[in-house]
């Protein structure tokens, strides 16, 4: 990839605790060995592909509204900028109400180790409105007042994904398998020693039952190749019986500062 190709920003929170990928409701829990993950929210759960790129969205407006803390934009300018051309109406329908589920949300994170527990209760979105404003593009006008916390967190957690990515990436499977290429590669190429990260880890944190094994080590693997080959050609990583090994490889894009590419440790 060109180190001069324009960056979407993925939360690394959500590469262990990955989003729902199918509607929720109005509550999510997520429970690993490193620690659990629940979502609250008065409308619905943020899921699918459009929560992602709701985030993803929401993230790139964090890094630019600490002058300006009221970011005012419209949906269609912002899913033109992030995905497409020219967005439909049922798109920027879907788009908007991830964003709305995103405004209603509480998260509660906890991280586990050996040594400590960590606790985090937060909400993204101090203030939001959406309105409709019959204007020369008759759209969807949004103003977004980040929490403190809640820009801090995006902003801490953020790592770098490729807009081609965005652009092109058709599921929230492919793009949560993409999110974790990149933060496993780069957590792996800055301890300099390859890592094995076995199927019953990979079953969990995705949300995959063990019956369907079988099913999930053919879909990862296929995702996995599919959004290497695109995306990420130099990312050393191979398919064994026992999981995935991933190897020291070329980062994505260079490092621009520790906090930019922070990820939390993938756990024992």
């Amino acid at each position: 990839m060109s180190q001069s190709q324009e960056l979407g920003f993925f939360n690394s929170n959500f590469v262990y605790f990955p989003l729902p990928k199918k509607s929720a409701g109005p509550r999510f829990t997520y429970e690993l060995a490193i620690g659990s993950l629940t979502i609250t929210s008065s409308t619905e759960v943020p899921f699918g592909l459009y929560a992602r790129l709701a985030l993803i969205a929401m993230t790139n407006l964090a890094f630019r509204s600490k002058e300006n803390p009221i970011k005012s934009f419209t949906t269609y300018k912002l899913l033109h900028d992030l995905r497409w051309y020219k967005p439909t109406g049922p798109q920027l329908v879907k788009f908007a109400n991830q964003l709305i589920n995103w405004s209603t949300t509480l998260i509660t994170l906890m991280y586990r180790t050996e040594e400590k527990s960590s606790f985090r209760n937060l909400v993204l979105i101090d203030s939001a409105e959406f309105r409709l404003e019959k204007d020369l593009d008759d759209d969807m006008h949004v103003y977004l007042q980040f929490t403190d916390s809640g820009r801090d967190f995006l902003i801490e957690s953020a790592f770098p994904i490729p807009l081609e990515a965005l652009q092109k990436v058709k599921c929230a499977f492919d793009l949560d398998t993409l999110a974790w290429l990149i933060s496993s590669v780069y957590q792996v190429s800055k301890a300099n020693s390859p890592r094995l990260i076995n199927w019953e880890k990979l079953y969990e944190q995705f949300l995959i039952s063990q019956k369907n094994q079988s099913k999930f080590k053919s879909s990862f693997g296929t995702s996995l190749y599919e959004m290497k080959s695109n995306f990420y050609s130099d990312a050393k990583v191979t398919r064994t019986p026992e999981g995935i090994q991933i190897f020291p490889s070329p980062l994505l894009t260079k490092e621009k500062s520790k906090s930019c590419l922070m990820i939390p440790n993938l756990g024992g």
